[in-house]
């Protein structure tokens, strides 16, 4: 069965596309890396230049070079699959687990990655499925970070709204919110990955809570979307958002304008960003200097049922052609110590290996007793054949205009699995 990992995850880098060109000046064209160095390629989306920090460190305590090449993210995966295919692919480079153009299962099927072993591997979660292809690992998480609400705190407390723990508290809000000025949470369903996010952001409470294994049903097929009563919640609820006016006008074409402004300081019309990875908490503190910023549990069907989804946000592989695997593997070796471990974490704004209590601190704070209490799944979907999610992205903008329904978004999802 064809999996795909889940875009959803990749919501923020794809909402601030837009801005990539403006933050690095970069572009598809990577420079030649000077004689012995190895090369390492990542998606460019973020003002965060971790990458750029650890080849330097990296270089100053053993005297091996790193030439990072930072690729725009929509062009990241055009071309990272060009080079590999023709030969002049980068030694490292940043992937996906599941089955995207730069998944793992993707590339390694293709015989395109080299097996990770060691240290790296040892990181790898104790399923493997979306980490390998052919019972062979091909990739290691490089950070687990949650997925919950990005609050810019001021403006809630602007609307006088206390930040809700249940759908039907939240939806209430959302007319009030509005009267204020302010948008309960970001909209940005011209990009496919809102679309899906949003809804699985609520699936976590209304299906995962109480059944962790449904994905492994469908898969069996002895369930299906459209008789699971909690996926009708999850898709009727985006439908009752966009009823109660909880996104922002124009959010039904919106891509990354609000990040593109928001990046050059402008505080946005919004509480929240609810459908990607927490981490763009740090971009927005560091683009919104006057606000602080929280990392909240989205609202769930009940408050008991909220969850928080733990997401391996990006992954880092090798070349199975590299010429100096040698010198990759001891950068690899070098980057899981838990120093360096740290470090990343640090810099990109999230906690330190895997979700934990004591893990949540700072703007991860709101997080900490969901977290103590184990409330906490991995991100749903990832095991999905890519239609499916497809099908999910492309019919949930139709609930703005009335040209798709909850009954026919479930039954394009059902049948689009096989």
């Amino acid at each position: 069965m064809t999996r795909k990992t889940s875009t959803r995850r990749a919501a923020l880098v794809a909402a601030a596309t837009m801005t990539a060109g403006v933050l690095t000046g970069c572009s598809a064209n990577v420079a030649s890396p000077s004689d012995g160095a190895i090369t390492f390629a990542y998606p460019k989306a973020s003002q965060v230049l971790v990458w750029e920090d650890m080849a330097k460190k990296y270089t100053q305590e053993t005297g091996a070079e790193v030439s990072v090449q930072a690729i725009p993210i929509d062009a990241y995966s055009s071309t990272l699959n060009t080079r590999l295919q023709g030969g002049d692919a980068p030694d490292l480079f940043l992937t996906k687990p599941g089955t995207s153009e730069y998944g793992i299962e993707t590339l390694g099927a293709s015989k395109k990655l080299g097996e990770i072993t060691g240290s790296a591997a040892d990181l790898v979660p104790s399923d493997k499925t979306a980490y390998e292809a052919d019972g062979t690992v091909y990739g290691f998480p490089l950070m687990h970070v949650p997925r919950a609400a990005v609050v810019i705190d001021g403006n809630l407390e602007k609307t006088g709204v206390t930040w809700p723990t249940t759908i039907s508290e939240m939806l209430a809000d959302c007319q009030a919110t509005q009267a204020e000025g302010e948008a309960f949470t970001l909209g940005q369903f011209g990009a496919p990955f809102t679309a899906d996010g949003q809804t699985l952001l609520v699936a976590a409470s209304s299906v995962y809570a109480q059944d962790p294994t449904w994905d492994a049903q469908r898969a069996a097929g002895t369930v299906k979307f459209s008789t699971t009563e909690g996926w009708r919640y999850a898709v009727q609820t985006v439908a009752d958002m966009v009823k109660a006016n909880c996104f922002q006008p124009g959010a039904v074409a919106a891509k990354g304008e609000t990040f593109q402004s928001v990046f050059t300081g402008k505080n946005p019309d919004v509480i929240s960003f609810a459908t990607g990875e927490s981490d763009v908490w740090k971009d927005f503190s560091m683009a919104l200097k006057d606000q602080t910023i929280s990392v909240r549990p989205f609202p769930g069907q009940t408050a008991d049922t909220a969850r928080v989804i733990s997401s391996v946000k990006f992954t880092l592989s090798y070349s199975a052609a590299t010429k100096n695997k040698t010198a990759v593997q001891k950068y690899i070796d070098w980057l899981t110590q838990p120093a360096q471990q740290k470090s990343i974490a640090d810099e990109l704004g999230v906690p330190v290996g895997q979700l934990s209590a004591d893990g949540m601190t700072g703007s991860y704070a709101p997080l900490k007793q969901l977290v103590a209490e184990d409330k906490v799944i991995p991100t749903p979907g990832e095991t999905w054949p890519a239609p499916v999610l497809a099908a999910l992205q492309q019919d949930t903008p139709g609930l703005f205009t009335g040209q798709t329904t909850v009954d026919e978004i479930l039954a394009d999802m059902d049948a689009a699995w096989k």
